[in-house]
């Protein structure tokens, strides 16, 4: 945001100084204590921040993709295996409480 600003405000100013000038290109090799200098190394420093910072964070979500995707590929075949052992779990519940003289005719014979 601050670089945004600083970047239009040296538009701006560039554009005022260029009628200054008696070609309208302004001079490179301008005294570094000149105003428009001073913005121009002010809005790189902010622009060179502003990339460091995205830098940083474009790491940072790598490395957090990263993290959740090894996780995901531990942790998800155990978590499949859980939920068909309960899904079998369930319907065999499920089969007892729908056939309950099967349930007990098996259980007679066993004993």
């Amino acid at each position: 945001m601050r670089w945004r600003r600083c970047s239009e405000s040296l538009s701006e100013m560039e554009e005022k100084f260029k009628y200054t000038f008696e070609n309208g290109d302004i001079p490179v090799n301008m005294s570094p204590m000149h105003p428009l200098s001073l913005k121009r190394s002010k809005t790189e420093a902010l622009k060179k921040e502003v990339d460091r910072i995205t830098a940083t964070y474009m790491a940072a979500v790598q490395c957090s993709r990263t993290m959740t995707l090894n996780h995901l590929k531990t942790r998800l075949p155990q978590l499949f295996q859980l939920l068909m052992a309960f899904s079998s779990a369930s319907s065999e519940a499920i089969e007892g409480i729908q056939n309950p003289t099967e349930q007990v005719e098996s259980t007679d014979t066993a004993s």
